[in-house]
């Protein structure tokens, strides 16, 4: 890839995360962060943005989770990160744009990343107790079919001895 001559300019990029993969959040804002540094980029901000429903279904979602990164990045490997976002099963859509309108001190007042990734952490926790609990419930299922098996094995021998 061709490298220009050390410039950088910053970048607005919206992603989004479809619903049945927001336990895998966190992994998300790690692919973007990744994605972008290895490109040459530094992440200047990163924030949720909302959590809305689609107008149409995307890729069998319904609703999207909307990520927010304002990054500075050189113009060559812009080209790199879409392709690669594209390539993820983790982002369902990207859109990346120059940020001219903001300064990067605007940028970095709109960082939220701590409140991202507290909020990942509590999506991720509650999918392992979804987990667990509808593991209990079909353990318990099971025991109360083998309850109702040794039952019925005890009535059939209690009518064959009489």
């Amino acid at each position: 890839m061709a490298k220009s001559k050390g410039r950088s300019s910053c970048y607005e990029g919206m992603w989004i995360v479809a619903q049945n993969r927001m336990a895998e959040l966190s992994d998300a804002i790690a692919f973007i962060r990744h994605t972008i540094e290895r490109h040459g980029g530094e992440v200047i901000a990163l924030r949720k943005w909302d959590e809305r429903r689609f107008a149409f279904e995307m890729g069998k979602s319904k609703r999207g989770f909307y990520i927010l990164t304002y990054f500075r990045c050189d113009p060559t490997g812009i080209a790199a990160i879409d392709r690669e976002a594209n390539l993820s099963e983790l982002i369902l859509r990207q859109m990346i744009l120059k940020a001219d309108h903001l300064s990067e001190d605007e940028m970095r007042v709109a960082d939220a990343a701590g409140e991202l990734e507290v909020e990942a952490k509590m999506r991720r926790e509650r999918e392992l107790e979804r987990a667990a609990s509808a593991n209990e419930v079909t353990i318990k299922s099971a025991d109360d079919d083998d309850d109702d098996r040794d039952t019925s094995d005890e009535e059939e021998e209690a009518e064959a001895s009489a």
